[in-house]
């Protein structure tokens, strides 16, 4: 775009593209009225007529500093930063894409940083790598990339191999599972030395092997499980969304990704069963559903579900109408345990997959056999399922072997008393 362009332009540039998008009418008159008036008035005062993204930031710092003094409402931040972000990018691409605005405050890579970023993520992901995947190494990678700023450097080329010693200290005090962060730097130092961007192999110093800590979470209780899906108001669009999502959840084990990318060719309301491909392994699975889960998913369809032509069942309840993203049935689940009065602590919910966890302990007190519970969990092999014995007494009692026979060495363990 033109590094001059008239405001007024602008903006009805801005607003043309929230209303393709679908905003409701409502909604455009919250971003008129503490959105584009503000900035439209800030630029008056300054008697300028073409947008400045310096007048657009000051504004948007005096409205965040009047929030934080409780001057103002938080919905008066937010509504003015979410029009200043897509003013902004309407002014410097044209248009605007929909997506989620990051927490404000969050550091941003410096651009040669983000550009390295930002290239290593597509060429993975074309390589075919999981987008779940990536999202899950991309923290650890601007963890580093931030460490290698604040060390006053501006390329990867001025890395030394003290460098990438201390680097596995910051990174060993940030990240309890340090197995992970050795093989997200490992994956990404490929990348470096394919394309020269660094002077030394980095993979030769990150061989260190990690110590195993293996956590087992034992999930909801059936009573719990019950308490969650009893908490959705079924009155609102949205309950009716968050009853089905749960029911799917607490019913069949499923992972949250393989739930919300649920599409109506995986539902056959016939045979009341799902026919799904999982995202995590590509096998295939089919599943009975009760009837109490099938009629939670089409009250949902009929009565909650936005009018729109998607594939997938499960949609925002505002516009734009897209699916769900991933991470929202940790949000759906922590909401609704809240809600029923459920503690929810952090490092012990795992949000949705405390379900499939649940579920899979439940199936095991019941005596069902291990090989029986992989399938339902669709799991590769059984040896997946196994981290649920850790977690039941009542079996692991039965298989200890008994201290009979062995002779006690130290006299303080004996009943003997000595006088």
């Amino acid at each position: 775009m033109k590094k001059t362009m008239l405001l007024s332009t602008l903006i009805d540039m801005t607003k043309k593209d929230l209303i393709l998008y679908g905003i409701k009418k409502k909604t455009l008159q919250l971003y008129q009225c503490y959105g584009f008036n503000l900035i439209m008035r800030k630029h008056n005062e300054a008697n300028e007529l073409f947008y400045s993204e310096k007048l657009a930031l000051e504004l948007v710092l005096q409205t965040r500093a009047e929030y934080e003094a409780g001057l103002i409402p938080e919905t008066k931040f937010r509504n003015l930063r979410t029009i200043t972000e897509r003013i902004q990018e309407c002014y410097r691409s044209g248009h605007i894409q929909w997506h989620h605005l990051p927490h404000w405050g969050m550091r941003k890579l410096s651009p040669p940083f983000e550009k390295c970023l930002n290239n290593y993520i597509d060429k993975r992901l074309s390589s075919g790598c999981r987008i779940t995947t990536m999202r899950g190494q991309k923290p650890v990678i601007r963890h580093f990339l931030f460490f290698c700023e604040d060390r006053g450097y501006n390329s990867l080329n001025q890395l030394s191999r003290d460098d990438i010693i201390e680097y596995l200290n910051t990174g060993a005090k940030k990240y309890s599972r340090v197995g992970d962060v050795l093989s997200a730097i490992r994956a990404f130092s490929d990348f470096l030395t394919e394309n020269n961007m660094i002077s030394f192999d980095m993979r030769l110093l990150l061989q260190i092997p990690a110590p195993v800590h293996r956590k087992y979470s034992s999930g909801f209780t059936l009573a719990e499980a019950e308490m969650i899906a009893s908490a959705p108001d079924r009155t609102t669009e949205c309950g009716k969304r968050d009853y089905a999502i749960i029911m799917l959840a607490k019913n069949t084990g499923l992972r949250s990704i393989d739930i919300l990318g649920l599409k109506f060719s995986d539902v056959d309301w016939n045979r009341k069963e799902l026919r799904i491909v999982q995202y995590k392994t590509d096998i295939h699975l089919t599943l009975p559903v009760e009837i109490s889960v099938c009629n939670a998913i089409a009250d949902y369809i009929l009565h909650g579900r936005p009018q729109s032509d998607s594939q997938y069942i499960f949609l925002r309840v505002r516009p734009p109408y897209s699916p769900l993203r991933s991470w929202s049935g940790h949000s759906i689940v922590r909401r609704n345990a809240i809600a029923a009065g459920i503690e929810w602590i952090p490092n012990k919910r795992k949000g949705m997959h405390s379900f499939r966890r649940g579920l899979g302990n439940w199936m095991l007190e019941a005596e069902i056999p291990l090989e029986t519970i992989s399938e339902v969990l669709g799991h590769k092999s059984s040896d997946s399922s196994k981290p649920y014995l850790a977690l039941q007494e009542s079996h692991l009692g039965k298989c200890p072997i008994s201290l009979y026979g062995i002779p006690c060495l130290r006299k303080e363990l004996t009943n003997e008393i000595h006088i």
